[in-house]
């Protein structure tokens, strides 16, 4: 599993350490990755907007995850038709 977000790698150390992370997080500060996975884009909170990561998961059984199909997922899981273990962050 690996995390990828905007932030710089010295915040991702800090994070990865307070939490106690066991898997990789990459720095993504150019949006490159997130550009590329289509999770960079224009998001609106209390009528201001602005560009950031929408929160999103992929995996190779399922596909995407996001808010619009998680209950779809979370029924897969249970029902035990996926074929992976679908992990969710900041759910």
């Amino acid at each position: 599993m690996l995390g990828v977000s905007p932030d710089s790698p010295k915040s991702h150390r800090k994070f990865k350490l307070k939490f106690q992370l066991p898997y990789t997080l990459i720095a993504d500060e150019d949006h490159v990755v997130s550009e590329k996975y289509g999770v960079w884009a224009e998001k609106s909170m209390y009528g201001r907007k602005y560009w950031g990561v929408l929160r999103t998961t992929f995996n190779q059984s399922f596909g995407t995850i996001n808010a619009a199909n998680l209950k779809k997922a979370h029924a897969l899981l249970e029902s035990g038709q996926s074929r992976g273990k679908i992990v969710l962050e900041g759910w």
